[in-house]
């Protein structure tokens, strides 16, 4: 039932029972139907849902807020969310700031909308249902350890759903925006099998028909966009179109225009450039660097232009973007820092996949991980390793906490598997991998070092190498 108690005008407030469970709406009184229409979809425990509608909160509602946040802070267990109704603001407004760092359910679309209102049954519940049509998919690895989430592997992809939500909303009032955040907290992942699949699933408007190219730069980050613009655009040669972006910044605004000719109107193409600092760890040519970051800023900004823009790159080469100015400028103003996974949300990560292949968990074994994991950032590749090395491990399709532990853990999973490998490769074979490694990383300049790429020829540049090489 829902229990409204007698506030001044601007206030209203219920509960909503299932059980001995509650659930705490917060809300203007003006906004009393569409919330006496949710409260029948709950199935709640502790949380506080902040119900916004176009009227925004009424002032005792902001009171309650404050008490509900307090708390939230102090247990892990009380959830505090955003519930956005039909007219609300958009999630990025200035004045829904107090809750930029909370999940929300967004009902702007409608209150009767299903998927919606489970989303919004799973923010009250903190439980995630299994899926229902994962019994085929017994066998489907669920996590990626060091492997990073591309679109395919969207359906294991979780914990940053809002992030997802928040960066779409940032490209819809633009078409330029830096994707930042330090190593290892999942900055690739979060656009490949986060916002290109919410893009492609019409997350804007029209977007379900756009083109979404992929890239990173390599070395030669002209070659792999004019490569790109040429599959776009054959008539033109790829040889002329490199000549282009090389001397004219104008060129990959004008090769789109050409491409998208015949298209409609409202369509875009979508230039993805993932792992950005490659231009400066990996690219020896100042000219192509600062042609192809040249071309992106035009392209990305130019009124009127059909590219829109969406790089990837370390936080710790912000500052190498200061010498060029267009650069520097649109990057302060077009970013969104990708920051650490909440408690909540690293449930998700270990939860959700593993209910997508119809596994079973612990008991335990959640709340183990996520206290070692918890407010440590970069640890997210580390996180994916050990849950793909409790995988491996599992008794059934039970993963237990023993698995956990004979791991090694977040942090041993990957020294100890690292060591196992070592220790059996012959003496030969350790001082090649020795070598290897050391050619695979880019020493940083003021910055952490970076993993560098490196064909097995460069790689192999002696002869009992290459024979090591290949008895291996």
């Amino acid at each position: 039932m829902v229990l409204s108690a007698r506030r001044p005008p601007g206030y209203a407030s219920g509960l909503v029972q299932r059980g001995r469970f509650q659930v705490f709406l917060s809300h203007h009184s003006a906004d009393d139907a569409a919330v006496e229409r949710i409260a029948e979809w709950l199935r709640a425990s502790a949380a506080c849902a902040v119900v916004v509608g176009p009227h925004g909160l009424g002032d005792w509602a902001r009171l309650e807020l404050a008490v509900a946040a307090d708390r939230a802070a102090k247990d892990d267990d009380f959830r505090l969310f955003m519930v956005l109704l039909p007219g609300a603001p958009r999630p990025d407004d200035p004045s829904l700031d107090f809750l930029l760092t909370r999940t929300w359910v967004d009902l702007r679309e409608g209150i009767d909308d299903p998927a919606a209102l489970q989303k919004l049954a799973r923010a009250v519940t903190g439980i995630n249902r299994p899926d229902t049509d994962t019994a085929e998919q017994e066998e489907v690895r669920p996590y990626r350890g060091l492997e990073v989430f591309d679109e395919e592997h969207a359906q294991f992809f979780f914990g940053r759903a809002d992030d997802v939500t928040r960066l779409v909303e940032k490209l819809r009032d633009g078409r330029f925006l830096a994707v930042l955040g330090p190593s290892g907290c999942g900055k690739s992942s979060l656009v490949r099998a986060g916002v290109i699949p919410a893009l492609k699933q019409g997350a804007l408007p029209c977007s379900g028909t756009w083109t979404i190219r992929l890239i990173t730069p390599t070395a030669r980050p002209l070659d792999v966009l004019a490569a790109q613009l040429a599959s776009l655009y054959p008539k033109e040669s790829m040889q002329a179109t490199l000549a282009g972006l090389r001397s004219d910044e104008r060129s990959l605004d004008l090769a789109v225009s050409l491409a998208l000719a015949q298209r409609p109107g409202d369509e875009r193409l979508v230039l993805v450039v993932d792992q950005l600092e490659e231009i400066f760890t990996l690219c020896p040519d100042e000219t192509d660097r600062a042609a192809f970051l040249a071309n992106l800023c035009y392209a990305g900004s130019i009124p009127g232009g059909r590219l829109m823009v969406l790089v990837a790159m370390r936080a710790d080469f912000y500052h190498r973007c200061a010498p060029y100015p267009q650069a520097g400028a649109l990057m302060a103003a077009r970013q969104f820092l990708v920051g650490t996974l909440g408690p909540d949300a690293l449930r998700e990560v270990i939860e959700r996949p593993a209910s997508r292949a119809n596994l079973e968990l612990e008991p335990g074994l959640v709340e183990t991980i996520v206290d070692d994991v918890a407010n440590r950032p970069g640890t997210l590749p580390l996180l994916e390793y050990v849950l793909l090395q409790v995988w491996e491990r599992r008794r059934g399709r039970t993963l237990t906490v023993a698995a956990y532990q004979a791991s090694g853990g977040v942090e041993g999973a990957l020294a100890q598997r690292a060591d196992e490998v070592y220790d059996g490769l012959t003496d030969p074979q350790q001082r090649f991998a020795r070598r290897v490694l050391l050619r695979l990383i880019q020493p940083g300049e003021g910055t952490e070092d970076t993993r560098r790429r490196a064909e097995v020829a460069e790689l192999l540049t002696r002869l009992e190498e290459e024979a090591t090489w290949r008895r291996w």
